[in-house]
């Protein structure tokens, strides 16, 4: 069986590929799709937990006390430093309200009937806040690098394909990177051998 195997640039033959040249091409292979699906599924999760609370309206205290006097409020989540509720209506709308210090608030809910609940609270990692903030970006910065070199060095340096590509990647960012890893990249290795 002949498979192409990857030789230094002046090298244009084909040889045999031992096992381990094939074994190692496959798993090149596979990693690197691998690390096409981490990079699509953590930018899914990102996107979808970044848009996780936009459609929560916004109350003033008094908008809140007067939804409460007037029944519509059926359930209250106070934050743990009572600085913030978030109260569900009876027709399941949400909205968010600021808390002054008001020392009457209880009463107030309890009178209504109002189911109260306290969050629990929030463990403020700056640290891993940041890390967790930052590893996504990075991961899609680390791979569009990777592409943009990968365009400047191996295409051929004949015509205008390489001057193309690296403009396409340059310009349009990660979406560029992913169409040259997933379009461009595979055509060269059929054209070129590397």
């Amino acid at each position: 069986m002949r498979v192409e195997c990857s030789f230094p640039k002046n090298q244009h033959h084909f040889r045999s590929c031992t096992p381990l040249q094939t074994t190692l091409n496959y798993t090149r292979t596979r990693f690197k799709n691998s690390f096409i699906w981490v990079v699509i599924l953590s930018f899914l999760l990102t996107t979808a937990a970044c848009n996780q609370n936009v459609d929560r309206n916004t109350w003033t205290y008094e908008q809140f006390i007067q939804a409460v006097e007037q029944n519509s409020v059926e359930k209250v989540t106070i934050t743990a430093d009572r600085t913030q509720a978030i109260s569900v209506t009876k027709t399941g709308e949400t909205a968010m309200v600021d808390l002054p210090n008001d020392p009457n608030l209880m009463n107030i809910l309890d009178q209504a009937d109002v189911q109260i609940a306290v969050a629990p609270p929030r463990g403020d990692n700056v640290l891993a806040r940041t890390a967790s903030a930052l590893l996504i970006p990075s991961i899609l910065l680390g791979f569009w690098i990777w592409m943009l070199i990968d365009c400047a060095t191996q295409e051929a340096p004949e015509g205008n394909t390489k001057i193309a590509w690296v403009i396409i990647i340059l310009f349009t960012n990660f979406l560029g990177a992913l169409i040259y890893f997933l379009v461009r990249k595979p055509q060269r290795r059929k054209e070129l051998g590397r």
